[in-house]
């Protein structure tokens, strides 16, 4: 019982710090990148920087305990064991009632056929990622969702993604890109070691329930 109190309690932590991870990455971007921030510098699109691409799949191409992640329009991820891509990408669902949501992974996955990656062009450097992944998380899903498609069901088209606009000036960039490879290294660290407690809660709890797993004897 211990052991469960101390992973949800863990949970709790972890998420609470996520939680200001974001904050802090969010006033980053408001500060020196937002276009209310007046920072100057030219206009680019983000297929100069990376490549888009959807899945093949159906979500129901999914396995349980699949040695991959499967990115669909969920909050979760789910498993596969197959991959398309291996490193890191930003990933975003393209519709449903979590369009636009962006999350960053690094590592082997898979994708539903109406989930995007964007993944650097060979010729960007490696850490333009991070910064890229916070212009996109905290910026495209307001434009999606303020109704510019007069739709009930808000969905994203792949030029949405390639056309997405952003200020690019060398210095801030390169001054501020350090922070955000930190701070999103940190989240997904978090993340990575979250569903390691909740696998433990798991396989725990019905072990206790099932009398399998014996704490009398620990004294608190």
């Amino acid at each position: 019982m211990a052991v469960l109190l101390l992973t949800l309690a863990t949970h709790k932590s972890f998420t609470y710090i996520n939680n200001n991870l974001e904050q802090q990455a969010d006033a980053l971007y408001q500060a020196f990148f937002s276009p209310k921030s007046e920072t100057k510098g030219k206009i680019v699109t983000l297929d100069q920087y990376c490549a888009i691409f959807t899945g093949k799949k159906n979500a129901n191409a999914s396995v349980n305990n699949g040695k991959y992640k499967f990115f669909t329009c969920a909050p979760e991820a789910l498993q596969i064991d197959s991959y398309i891509y291996d490193g890191n990408a930003i990933i975003v669902s393209g519709n449903g009632a979590y369009t636009g949501r962006t999350r960053f992974y690094s590592g082997k996955f898979d994708l539903y056929q109406r989930t995007y990656a964007c993944t650097l062009l060979d010729n960007i450097d490696s850490e333009f990622i991070f910064p890229l992944y916070w212009f996109v998380k905290l910026e495209l899903s307001k434009k999606i969702m303020g109704g510019t498609r007069g739709s009930a069901i808000p969905y994203i088209v792949m030029n949405d993604l390639a056309k997405f606009e952003f200020v690019y000036n060398e210095e801030t960039f390169n001054k501020y890109m350090p922070i955000f490879k930190s701070l999103t290294e940190a989240i997904q660290a978090n993340e990575f070691e979250n569903e390691c407690l909740s696998q433990m809660r798991y396989t725990l709890l019905p072990k206790l329930m099932s009398g399998e797993l014996d704490v009398s004897d620990i004294e608190f």
